[in-house]
């Protein structure tokens, strides 16, 4: 998905990188679509959770922990190629 775009690759596709049947992902998923909003959630959750922990840290002053946030952040995308957010 991250080489073609969600809408460009097929279920097929995804399937096959994947190694999943077809029959178990619709066991989870009604549709490519559902499976797209599921990936969403997902990324936002754990975005969520290492927002959350890097800016709780108490062990760092507030200044600290949002520029320790923009670093990572800012590592993380060039490492992806800016390709993963």
């Amino acid at each position: 998905m991250l080489d073609k775009s969600f809408n460009a690759v097929g279920l097929n596709e995804i399937l096959a990188d994947a190694g999943v049947p077809k029959g178990s992902f619709y066991h989870y998923f009604k549709s490519k679509e559902a499976f797209g909003v599921a990936v969403v959630e997902r990324f936002v959750a754990d975005a969520a959770d290492e927002l959350r922990s890097t800016l709780g840290d108490v062990s760092r002053s507030p200044l600290a922990r949002l520029r320790h946030w923009m670093v990572t952040t800012q590592e993380s995308l060039s490492a992806s190629g800016f390709r993963r957010h």
